[in-house]
């Protein structure tokens, strides 16, 4: 009995930790954001939410975009079309103010970007 509920306040334990550190699933994204990319290079970006559905707009070093993209489960997925061609990028929510992720250029190059709410 003992060893049971020893192991069961250590899997409670394991699953808070787990649920503290994970994105968070409930956001809404409207707003105005800051972004930082390839190390140096940063932009801001204006994003709506309707349901499931994100519109908006972005600005950065490399040139304009239209943003349509889709939140799920706390993820966020944007695509960022220029008539240079299209930028895709994909993301956690952190918390309500930050999305981490990976994103992939016109070009084809990847890499990590981040996202701080004005």
């Amino acid at each position: 009995m003992r060893a049971t509920l020893l192991s069961l306040g250590v899997a409670l334990i394991g699953i808070l930790a787990y649920g503290c550190a994970s994105p968070i699933s409930n956001v809404n994204a409207t707003g105005k954001w800051a972004y930082r990319y390839a190390d140096d290079k940063s932009g801001k970006m204006e994003l709506h939410l309707q349901d499931y559905k994100v519109t908006g707009t972005a600005n950065d070093e490399d040139g304009q975009y239209t943003i349509d993209g889709k939140i799920d489960k706390g993820a966020i997925t944007l695509d960022g079309k220029s008539d240079k061609g299209t930028i895709k990028a994909f993301g956690s929510f952190m918390d309500l103010r930050v999305i981490e992720g990976d994103y992939t250029n016109i070009k084809g190059v990847t890499g990590k970007w981040k996202a701080t709410r004005e």
